[in-house]
């Protein structure tokens, strides 16, 4: 509560919430948490971990460069408690991701980061808050991780840091980088399960009804359809020139296997077709017939797949078809 920063000068109760004073002498110190804020900032990715380390009895607050109001991804309005001008030093500081070019860009903020970083037990980074991390040269030399889409551009832009596509999270020890979102709830209780146990860090996550399993290792970034139909999207946007209607139908599977549907209407079938054959001959093709297109192509730990891509009749409606588009591992089956 807000009145439990308020100091008192004899015993007694506290005004607010009627709870007995204790002598300040005997009450341990709470873990401080500052949480970076700037425009566009993700919402999960900062009130994840502030939930998380809420609940585990630590003294969370937010700051921004100002402290004056900001607007996250969603146009949320949010009051920062702090600028970096009167912030409490903190313990743990979480940089969250979002819109960030401007904010790994900003001077005052890496330099306010790379100031307060040295007195910090744990700096905590989610989804594209890496980046900021990054620009500030405290990912250099160590192993990180990011939201799926981001990785390939943080591999490229910030070639001295080791970029991993297989971890939730990434533990260096004193830094740890999350992955896109909620990942930052698994980071934050992975911090929780170092400084009070993984019991306490269990509690929690059981608590607000959480699946915390962090012996699972999901990794959106080893998912076959981040990893091998990244180009899918741009075909799509070629077809929507073609048909007169779109409709995303289904998108699942898992590191193995990916089958991804839509249904489109169009009376332009065979350009429709040329297009699909055309997107997918760059994926060496073994063969294209009957609006069926097949392909085998090498994982990236050399495993073999194969790819296949189908343009169906929908029974009973004109102009209406189904596009199918399907990568397996070929050692796991269909």
């Amino acid at each position: 509560m807000d009145c439990d920063r308020l100091h008192f000068d004899k015993p007694g109760s506290c005004p607010h919430c009627h709870m007995p004073l204790q002598k300040a002498s005997t009450i341990k110190p709470r873990t401080k948490v500052g949480i970076l804020l700037f425009d566009g900032v993700q919402i999960i990715d900062y009130t994840g971990p502030y939930e998380i380390f809420g609940q585990a009895g630590y003294d969370v607050y937010t700051v921004s460069k100002t402290g004056q109001m900001i607007s996250t991804a969603f146009k949320m309005k949010v009051q920062p408690n702090y600028s970096f001008a009167n912030v409490p030093q903190p313990d743990i500081l979480v940089v969250p991701g979002g819109q960030v070019n401007a904010a790994r860009k900003d001077k005052a903020t890496l330099a306010w980061l790379k100031s307060v970083y040295p007195q910090t037990q744990n700096l905590l980074s989610v989804c594209t808050g890496a980046f900021i991390l990054a620009e500030a040269h405290l990912l250099d030399g160590k192993t990180a991780t990011t939201f799926h889409r981001s990785l390939a551009k943080l591999r490229k832009q910030f070639p001295k840091v080791k970029v991993v596509t297989d971890k939730r999270f990434v533990d260096n020890g004193k830094i740890i980088t999350s992955a896109g979102l909620s990942a930052g709830m698994d980071a934050a209780l992975a911090v929780v399960a170092k400084k009070q146990g993984v019991g306490n860090a269990q509690k929690i996550a059981l608590h607000i009804e959480y699946i915390w399993q962090p012996e699972k290792k999901f990794a959106r970034g080893e998912f076959a359809d981040v990893k091998y139909l990244r180009g899918t999207h741009r075909l799509i946007r070629q077809l929507r020139k073609l048909s007169s209607r779109i409709i995303f139908k289904q998108t699942q599977g898992d590191v193995s296997q990916w089958d991804a549907r839509w249904q489109l209407t169009t009376g332009q079938v065979d350009k429709v077709w040329e297009t699909i054959a055309a997107h997918y001959d760059t994926h060496h093709t073994l063969s294209i017939n009957k609006q069926t297109a097949k392909w085998r192509f090498k994982g990236s730990d050399q495993s073999d797949w194969s790819g296949q891509v189908k343009l169906e009749p929908v029974a009973g409606k004109a102009n209406d078809y189904q596009l199918i588009v399907k990568v397996w591992q070929v050692s796991k089956g269909k």
